[in-house]
């Protein structure tokens, strides 16, 4: 409940709050019912279990505003979100503005609902258009090239603290094939159809961290998983694929076999097999996509530890450290 009141708190009132039950058991029909009597302006929209990108489609389908925001429905949003984003939105003729997340850990989520009340310093944009767009995708790409500021916020790669106009997100469906990663892939094809895109410091969104949410569950089709993701990410960038954007990309996509290495071999209990049959299984992964795309290009191009992270991947010898370095460590 914390989420929809922090929504319904907004300084801006004009808006309609669409909330998409995705499957939810029927124990909850109830509580959706008193929900939606809280407020006129609360549409709860019911469907099957079908995951995180088709509820946010069904969202943006069913809306009739001018402008569009996403707000997951554990965190909490600052009170004059709508308001400073729609505010430079249109003073400055863009159609996405984008600001800052905070994270905050479940525990202290009370934090995140008493900040969320306190009055906000005017929103100072950045814009973003021409040939800076693409400058601006690695950043929605790479964890290594996230925008922070001093005041502790960042530029999320996902859906937070965003306010984007309505026709644009009508034709920027979300990748409902993609398990994970489907909001920075989305984020890919927006930017493509901005022409003006506006980035400001204002912590808008608190992100609530829950170890037990879907980005940090195991999953027994891992491997399958990361490989869609980092194929429909590559031919979401291929075609302005710069240097910055070719090592964003290749950071990304490694960064999902780092993923695999511990959560399906190294931590799982339910995988007994043998270190030369893990082994093999990492090095074959190299000749598949999206994997095959990384080359000496990306060796080239990074910094030390990029260099040294390309010459275990590529040496066959990734797996190995990383199964002594688990060893050491327990």
């Amino acid at each position: 409940m914390g989420c929809i009141k922090s929504i319904l708190n907004q300084s801006f009132r004009d808006f309609e709050l669409i909330i998409i039950n995705d499957g939810s058991a029927e124990k909850y029909n109830a509580l959706l019912d008193r929900v939606a009597r809280m407020d006129a302006r609360i549409f709860i929209c019911n469907q099957k279990n079908a995951g995180v990108s088709v509820a946010r489609n069904y969202g943006v389908e069913v809306s009739k505003g001018m402008y569009i925001a996403f707000v997951d429905a554990d965190d909490v949003v600052h009170h004059q979100y709508l308001e400073q984003a729609l505010d430079v939105l249109e003073k400055n003729n863009v159609e996405y503005v984008v600001g800052a997340n905070l994270e905050v850990f479940s525990n202290k989520a009370d934090y995140a609902k008493e900040n969320a009340l306190k009055p906000m310093d005017e929103a100072v944009p950045k814009i973003y258009e021409g040939s800076a767009l693409i400058d601006l995708i690695p950043c929605f790409v790479a964890v290594s090239c996230i925008i922070r500021f001093l005041n502790g916020g960042y530029i999320n790669r996902g859906t937070h603290a965003r306010l984007l106009k309505a026709d644009v997100a009508k034709k920027t469906l979300f990748p409902e094939g993609v398990a994970m990663g489907e909001d920075i892939i989305w984020n890919q094809y927006v930017l493509k159809l901005c022409s003006r895109v506006a980035i400001v410091e204002n912590i808008w969104y608190y992100y609530i961290k829950n170890e037990l949410s879907s980005v940090h569950r195991y999953r027994e089709n891992a491997v399958d998983v990361a490989q869609m993701t980092g194929v429909s990410l590559f031919e979401s960038v291929k075609d302005v694929m710069n240097d910055g954007v070719y090592r964003a990309f290749c950071e990304t996509v490694i960064s999902q076999i780092r993923e695999i290495v511990f959560l399906v071999y190294l931590t799982n209990a339910k995988n007994v097999d043998p270190f030369w049959k893990k082994q093999r299984f990492f090095c074959g992964l190299k000749k598949k996509y999206p994997w095959k795309y990384i080359t000496w290009r990306y060796a080239k191009l990074g910094n030390m530890h990029d260099k040294v992270l390309f010459f275990l991947y590529w040496s066959n010898l990734y797996f190995l450290a990383a199964y002594i370095r688990d060893k050491l460590h327990r």
